[in-house]
């Protein structure tokens, strides 16, 4: 059977011009936009057990309507979007219990002829606010669900302006500060919505830490310089890296250094209380 529906949404739009090229085949010239729909149009669920056959021709019309069509593909463009994301977040999310979760991370910096430090903490929970995506879970169950790759598309939003692809461009990155980092320096608050006391990173990639419980704590990362986002003054060049467990009370483990450095010059001897050289190993 054949059907040759004609359906014209004539409170709409005025100019056909300002709708979108949904696959529809407009009539040119018109003032009013009218849609051709068939002969051969195939009626989705066909029609059902009870409904007349005006009925199913008018479920027909709304199933092909313009803007129900854009709003169908804008569903599916953001579903496809999350699950490309996501698989960036999963990955991220099991580097970020390898390298940094329940970890702490000390960044040494010179300052003239003596070593400063800055102190970091990563639990579990901080690692969705580095994601950027919105979600109603809290920090642990969002991590505890990523990391099993359980996370559901329908459990975060996206940003509409883009920072959340930003962030995820460059988190991968962040996964590995503990040894990629070359500056630190206190936040310049020149971004109106990035939150943080103080900047680390490098030149493509910068995450932000709050201070709290006696540490620096992750709160956001940012694909921007670090130079462009701190304080000249309070800007330092990392020169090591060490990295323990939460709960020891000695930094063994070291990830950078600085070439031409060696732990035993006289510049790390204000620090070294904070260091087992007895047990230290190196993982760079």
């Amino acid at each position: 059977m054949r059907y040759n529906v004609s359906v014209r949404w004539a409170d709409t739009i005025k100019n056909p011009k300002d709708m979108p090229d949904f696959g529809c085949r407009w009539l040119a010239g018109s003032i009013k936009p009218v849609r051709l729909v068939g002969p051969r149009v195939p009626m989705v669920g066909g029609q059902r057990k009870n409904q007349s056959l005006r009925e199913s021709i008018t479920d027909l019309r709304d199933c092909y309507s313009p803007l129900k069509c854009w709003h169908r593909r804008h569903l599916v463009c953001v579903y496809e979007r999350k699950k490309k994301q996501l698989k960036v977040i999963y990955d991220c999310a099991k580097l970020y219990k390898e390298n940094l979760s329940a970890k702490c991370v000390l960044f040494i910096t010179a300052e003239g002829d003596m070593a400063t430090t800055f102190e970091t903490l990563f639990l579990p929970q901080n690692f969705k606010h580095l994601t950027g995506v919105r979600s109603k879970l809290s920090g642990a169950d969002f991590f505890g669900l990523v990391t099993r790759n359980k996370l559901s598309p329908s459990e975060i939003e996206l940003s509409d302006d883009g920072t959340t692809d930003l962030k995820l461009d460059i988190l991968p990155q962040l996964m590995n500060i503990h040894k990629t980092a070359r500056m630190v320096g206190d936040y310049d608050y020149s971004r109106s919505l990035f939150i943080a006391d103080r900047i680390a990173g490098t030149v493509t990639a910068a995450m932000g830490f709050i201070h709290s419980m006696n540490y620096y704590l992750p709160k956001s990362a940012l694909k921007s310089d670090v130079r462009d986002i701190t304080l000249k003054t309070t800007r330092r060049r990392i020169i090591a890296i060490f990295v323990k467990n939460r709960y020891e009370e000695l930094y063994s483990k070291l990830t950078y250094l600085a070439s031409g450095l060696q732990i035993e010059d006289k510049i790390f001897d204000s620090i070294k209380s904070k260091i087992d050289l007895s047990e230290q190993s190196k993982e760079y």
